[in-house]
């Protein structure tokens, strides 16, 4: 089999890997569990019913949701149910009893883009015809489909930067070591699109460095991904400066006029700004500011309140934003271990690879976000005494790109020395241990959710209203899926690459001469 078809392979078995983990989440998490996931499932339903989306807070929860929330043993605004109906008296999608409290929708902040996509399914699927708790599993269930789509793009920066089909590998698969990640698909959530969608606009420009005749194809593509996810979350408006540096490296050496260099940089920062940057400048001219929020419009004070502390700002906000990076229900010590190792991975990739530069461009843009998080929970903290609002480290997943390449650049460092029988192997372990992490914490959350054993799968299955077969048609899906890649690194050449394979050869001696240069 020759490498490259092994490598497809690869990638292909990799991301139903993450889709099977994700909708094992989806499954394994009591519904409107995740954070603000009740919210979320309310913008989809409203579009479904018509209402779109209005200026932000002026649409209320309905009573649809409240029914939902109530019948799945929450209590929004203190509003319940003493005995819960069986699942086939659940209510359908747009029903609801009249309720009293009904808060407003913040997740009008963001652009409709996750929410109509997401209400498309749901329409497909039956629409008002579907149970809530069905039309919620569903929501999840393609969430987690967009969150698997980002494992190619994933893997293909790792690959682009490091040249080597292995590494690219092993960085993708380095995803799977954070077990929130993988949740996050399976959860109503609007981070699943904007992390696909950055990952796809990052490979792109990436994937343009070593392009001659496709570059500016490829530098629209990036657009294209880029103006997706500034039509999703506004976490995307911190990426412009990255895909823009990233674009004057890509262009850097090319033998042309700089009127035409100035306008490859340019270009997908102006497709973006076509397809989905307009959205920000519309909410300045009607809004007066680029994203409001519920706590934007809060009594800002020129005094710190009593309870505010620099110093338990810093520890809280260093401790906080790294737990919800790795995990959500998991041990604290699991997620400060990994954070340890994963700063140790950033300084020794630096020092060791040769892609040191692109390493630091990529974090680039995870250290802009973790900037913007510091400063806002900063001035609620200030305001309010509350040193945990805003801090949540799921928001860095749009940059986990920075992540993957790391990990690929230090596998690539590993297996230099290493012999063809120790790669195989190696890369095979590596993919084995990663997958493991995820399905080890869905194990673990699962126990602690609902209890072991055929007990604990009956009462999740009721809870979303399904057969108890998903939770073994799934894992053992995802188990196939995890020995084909294993299979593929063990018995194709796959494994086996030089430690940098050759440029792809796209525009004759231009492109054999840029082999040269990089080499």
């Amino acid at each position: 089999m020759p490498s490259e078809g092994a490598y497809r392979l690869a990638v292909i078995a990799l991301t139903l890997v993450m889709l099977s983990g994700s909708v094992l989440w989806a499954l394994v998490r009591p519904p409107f569990s995740g954070p603000d996931e009740l919210i979320h499932y309310n913008s989809v339903v409203r579009v479904v019913a018509g209402g779109g989306w209005p200026l932000p807070y002026t649409a209320r929860v309905t009573d649809s949701t409240v029914t939902a929330a109530a019948e799945s043993g929450n209590a929004y605004g203190g509003q319940g149910m003493a005995v819960l109906p069986a699942p086939d008296d659940r209510s359908l999608l747009l029903e609801g009893d009249t309720w009293q409290n009904h808060g407003r929708d913040q997740m009008l902040q963001h652009p409709p883009g996750y929410y109509y996509l997401l209400a498309g399914v749901v329409v497909a699927l039956g629409g008002p015809e579907l149970r809530w708790d069905h039309a919620q599993l569903a929501i999840r269930m393609a969430s987690g489909v967009l969150l698997a789509a980002s494992v190619p793009f994933l893997v293909g920066t790792a690959r682009r930067v490091t040249r080597s089909r292995r590494a690219g590998l092993a960085g993708g698969a380095s995803a799977l070591f954070v077990a929130y990640f993988a949740n996050m698909g399976g959860l109503i959530n609007n981070d699943t699109l904007l992390i696909t969608a950055c990952s796809a606009s990052i490979y792109f420009v990436v994937r343009a460095r070593t392009s001659v005749r496709a570059r500016a194809v490829l530098l629209a593509a990036s657009g294209i991904a880029l103006g997706v996810a500034l039509l999703t979350k506004g976490l995307a408006l911190l990426l412009i400066p990255v895909i823009v540096l990233l674009a004057v490296v890509a262009v850097a050496r090319l033998e042309v006029p700089l009127f035409r260099k100035a306008l490859l940089i340019l270009l997908p920062a102006a497709i973006a700004f076509v397809i989905g940057g307009w959205w920000w400048v519309r909410n300045l001219i009607l809004l007066g500011k680029v994203q409001p929020n519920l706590l934007g419009n809060r009594a800002h004070r020129d005094i710190a309140d009593p309870a505010y502390s620099l110093t338990e700002f810093l520890q809280s906000t260093v401790l906080r934003l790294n737990r919800t990076f790795w995990s959500l229900g998991l041990p604290d010590l699991y997620a400060d271990i990994a954070g340890v190792i994963l700063l140790a991975a950033i300084v020794v990739a630096i020092i060791v690879s040769r892609e040191r530069a692109t390493i630091a461009i990529l974090w680039l843009f995870p250290g802009l976000v973790v900037v913007t998080i510091m400063l806002n929970a900063h001035s609620i903290f200030w305001d309010t005494g509350d040193p945990a609002r805003g801090i949540q480290g799921r928001y860095l997943f749009c940059g986990i790109a920075a992540l993957c390449v790391t990990v690929g650049c230090l596998a690539q460092w590993v297996a230099r020395p290493l012999g063809p029988r120790a790669r195989r192997f190696g890369s095979a372990t590596f993919c084995v241990a990663a997958a493991a992490a995820t399905f080890a914490a869905i194990a673990y959350v699962f126990v602690a959710e609902w209890g072991a054993g055929s007990s604990g799968v009956e009462t999740s299955a009721t809870a979303h209203g399904i057969s108890t077969l998903w939770y073994s048609v799934v894992p053992i899906l995802g188990l196939l899926a995890l020995a084909g890649l294993v299979t593929v690194l063990l018995v194709s050449p796959l494994a086996l690459d030089g430690d940098r394979e050759p440029l792809p050869v796209e525009a004759g001696t231009a492109a054999q001469s840029l082999r040269r240069t990089e080499e």
